[in-house]
C-alpha cells in the first residue's frame, strides 16, 4: 500500500489520516451492518409458526443439541469477526471489503436459520459459508501477513531492549 500522507505539510498530513480513520470506521460499520442485515432478513423470512412448529417436532432434547451447535458456531463466528474487525485496521480493497460483508452478511443469516430450527439446513450451509469464506480470504489477505510482520516485529524489538 502506498503511504499517502509522506512528503506533506503536517496540516495536510492530519486531514489525510483522518480520512483514512473514517475509512476504515465506515469499512467497519459496513460488516457490522452486513450481519445484523442478514440476521434481519432471516428473521424475516422465517414466519414465526414455522419456528414454533418446526422445535415442536424435534422435541427438547434435539432442540438443545441444535441450538448449543448454533452457539458453538456463533462463537467462532465472533472469534472471525474479531479477526476481520482487527484486519480493518489496514486499507482495504473494495473485493476485500464486499467479502468480508458477505461473509458477515451469510453468517447472521445462518445464525438466525439455525437458532429458529425452521430451515436448520440452510442454516448450517449459510453458517459454514461464511465461516470458511471469512476465514479462507482472511488467511490469503495480504494485508494480514504484514501485519502480523509489524507486530512480531515490535514484540521482538521490546524484549530485545528489556534485555538491555
Amino acid at each position: 500500500m502506498v503511504d499517502i500522507t509522506a512528503g506533506r505539510r503536517p496540516a495536510r498530513r492530519a486531514g489525510a489520516l483522518a480520512q483514512i480513520g473514517a475509512k476504515k470506521t465506515a469499512a467497519r460499520a459496513l460488516v457490522l451492518a452486513s450481519l445484523a442485515a442478514g440476521a434481519g432478513l432471516a428473521a424475516l423470512a422465517i414466519s414465526p409458526g414455522a419456528s414454533v412448529a418446526a422445535i415442536e417436532a424435534a422435541g427438547p432434547e434435539l432442540t438443545r443439541l441444535l441450538r448449543g451447535m448454533a452457539m458453538i458456531k456463533a462463537v467462532l463466528a465472533g472469534a472471525l469477526l474479531a479477526g476481520i474487525h482487527w484486519r480493518m485496521a489496514a486499507p482495504i480493497s473494495a473485493l476485500g471489503l464486499s467479502v468480508y460483508s458477505a461473509a458477515a452478511l451469510a453468517l447472521g443469516a445462518g445464525f438466525v436459520m439455525t437458532w429458529s430450527l425452521a430451515l436448520p439446513g440452510a442454516g448450517a450451509a449459510l453458517l459454514h459459508l461464511g465461516l470458511f469464506g471469512g476465514l479462507i480470504w482472511l488467511a490469503r489477505d495480504p494485508a494480514v501477513g504484514q501485519r502480523l510482520q509489524l507486530g512480531l516485529l515490535s514484540r521482538t524489538n521490546r524484549r530485545a531492549r528489556r534485555r538491555v
